[in-house]
């Protein structure tokens, strides 16, 4: 289940575990993230992530500048405007279920 930029709709204390792989980044709203994974979760329930994300609050170090500057990435209101335009038109696009992960599966026979 998936929903952007609005709370999940289950109810309070549904899930045992919370799973989030490389999408907190994208959300600009992180303390409304934070209490909706607080809201889902059954007390003792875990909130399991993996993203990339900067490890402190304050600036980069000049490597991490430099790493950014290498990469081409801005962080800036420009950039932010930018992928809140993208993601606000792919809402209806995965709310059909056209752009969505895609999980493949196979075995090889034994011949």
């Amino acid at each position: 289940m998936t929903a952007c930029c609005r709370p999940v709709p289950f109810p309070p204390h549904t899930f045992d575990i919370v799973f989030s792989k490389d999408s907190i980044v994208h959300i600009a709203d992180k303390e409304a993230l934070a209490a909706d994974v607080f809201r889902l979760l059954r007390p003792g329930g875990w909130f399991v992530a993996s993203d990339w994300l900067i490890g402190h609050d304050g600036e980069p170090s000049p490597a991490m500048r430099e790493y950014l500057v290498a990469e081409g990435l801005e962080f800036g209101a420009p950039f932010v405007e930018h992928n809140i335009e993208i993601w606000t038109r792919m809402i209806d696009v995965l709310a059909t279920g056209e752009h969505r992960p895609t999980h493949l599966r196979a075995r090889r026979n034994e011949n």
